[in-house]
This record gives C-alpha cells, structure tokens and sequence, in this order.
C-alpha cells in the first residue's frame, strides 16, 4: 500500500461531469481522454479534489461504507490511484508547480 499521508491533487486541466446515477466522467482536455468513474470512484475524485489525504479518504470511506473491509478499502483506493495516475489524471500535490 501507499502511504497515507501523501496528499493528491487532480490534473489541472481534468474536468468532472457528474453522472445521473452518482458515478462521473473525467476529461482530459489536453489528452482528450475519458475515464469513468463509479460513485465511490466519484466520492474519492471528490475528497481529494478537497485536498484530503490517503489516509483521510481512505477512513472516510471506511465511515461510508462499514460492511466493507478495511483491507478491500484500502486495496481499492489505492488501485484506482494507480490508474489516475498512469493516464495523468492525478499527481502527487508536489508534483504539480
């Protein structure tokens, strides 16, 4: 896992739309690339755009959801982090200027 204090901050030239059923669509203007999210998806897009850290989000969710475990939680937050950042939807806050 990643640590839990890093702070994330998304791509400044990403736009959100919200989707009907809670989810959301990222675009990236300048790659023109889309990617979907589900609405839990959507709530962590959400809590780091607000600057919260991995760890913050991650016990956020914990709260949201506690039928679910913690290890699963974190495993998938994590995951989608992964993925955010491979298409430079999100970097590190100290890697954007």
């Amino acid at each position: 896992m990643g640590d839990p204090k890093i702070i994330f901050r998304p791509n400044p030239q990403v736009m959100s739309t919200a989707l009907p059923d809670g989810g959301s669509v990222l675009l990236d203007l300048e790659s023109e690339l889309y990617f979907g999210l589900n609405s839990v998806g959507t709530q962590i897009w959400s809590l780091i755009g607000e600057g919260h850290s991995a760890g913050e989000v991650i016990e956020q969710l914990a709260d949201d959801h506690p039928s679910q475990e913690q290890s699963v939680i974190e495993t998938d937050f994590w995951a989608l982090v992964g993925q955010l950042r491979e298409k430079a939807l999100l970097a590190k806050a100290d890697d954007i200027s």
